[in-house]
């Protein structure tokens, strides 16, 4: 669940209106949020596989068309039900959120840069066929988070009925925007408020562009300019809680599996670290260095609130952060 849809559905029962969530299994919101969730069995939180599309299908089926008021979606998760109402005339208007396009992802995995980017531009391939090919007509508005996202969903197949809005960023600019004081804003995220700052927010996919950014750095840093990079820390939400860094938050690099694996980084070492109650009590850490990316210090690791067999754990955050290194140095 994207962060931006579920404070739609705050403003959705701020209003009063009655919200059913339909998400896949460990995506319901708690009690507070105002919506009922309803999960979809057999599937995998935040996966649309087939038994997502079979279940979404199913239960806008089973139900009067005449319950809901509206079909609000998340990017392109509610394909199924749009297909199930699309020639129903007494089917409710279809509203979706646009954060990317299957043909964006064809795209940006074209030509490939490694054997698996081969089979996401098939399996996007696949997807742009059997969903907004056909279906993007029948949607009444998509909301996109840019120009570019608009166009490619026009191209995509959005019909002259539907109405394409750009909210840039997924945010109202004309209500929330930066400050003034950008020191104080990199003083209160625990960046150096005097040194300039890359800020990067994502996942690690191609479309993110996380070596474009890393790329600047290095530029940046032979030029003699200092720098430093704002991560976000993007926290799943189909957890009833999770252990998770605050952006911004710092330690001494000696202290805690992810400090010390940064530290073996910088000797080359490709060993796991491993630690027990140093940075939060009663938590325990394992990680290891992400090596072989030039200008980049970092750790990948699992933070636990039980004890954690560094001898299992150790060769999976090794082999994540063996991963991590091979996409960035692509």
């Amino acid at each position: 669940m994207q962060r931006h849809l579920s404070w739609a559905l705050r403003w959705f029962a701020d209003t009063g209106a009655d919200i059913t969530l339909v998400t896949t299994a460990g995506g319901a919101l708690p009690p507070d949020s105002g919506a009922r969730s309803i999960e979809i069995p057999d599937t995998r939180p935040g996966r649309y596989s087939g038994a997502w599309w079979r279940g979404t299908r199913r239960f806008i089926r089973e139900r009067p068309l005449s319950e809901w008021d509206a079909i609000v979606s998340e990017n392109g998760g509610a394909w199924a039900v749009v297909e199930a109402v699309r020639r129903d005339r007494a089917r409710p208007p279809i509203a979706m959120f646009r954060h990317g396009t299957t043909l964006a992802t064809i795209r940006s995995s074209i030509p490939p840069r490694h054997p698996r980017g081969v089979g996401i531009a098939l399996l996007s391939l696949r997807d742009y066929l059997r969903h907004p090919r056909r279906l993007a007509r029948s949607v009444d508005l998509m909301i996109a988070l840019s120009d570019t996202i608009a166009q490619s969903a026009r191209t995509e197949g959005a019909g002259t009925e539907t109405e394409v809005r750009v909210v840039r960023l997924g945010v109202d600019l004309q209500r929330f925007f930066p400050s003034s004081d950008v020191a104080a804003d990199r003083r209160a995220l625990g960046l150096d408020p005097s040194v300039p700052t890359l800020t990067w927010v994502g996942r690690d996919t191609t479309s993110k562009r996380a070596t474009l950014a890393l790329s600047v750095m290095d530029r940046l840093s032979a030029r003699g300019l200092s720098c430093q990079m704002a991560l976000a820390v993007v926290e799943p939400s189909w957890t009833s809680f999770h252990v998770a860094y605050r952006t911004g938050a710092r330690h001494p690099v000696g202290r805690g599996a992810a400090g010390r694996a940064i530290v073996a980084g910088r000797l080359g070492e490709p060993t796991w670290q491993s630690s027990t109650g140093e940075l939060e009590s009663g938590a325990h850490g394992v990680a290891a260095p992400v090596l072989g990316v030039d200008g980049l210090e970092a750790s990948v690791g699992v933070i636990a609130l039980a004890p954690l067999d560094p001898e299992v754990i150790g060769p999976e955050v090794l082999a994540a952060a063996a991963a991590l290194a091979a996409v960035l140095t692509q």
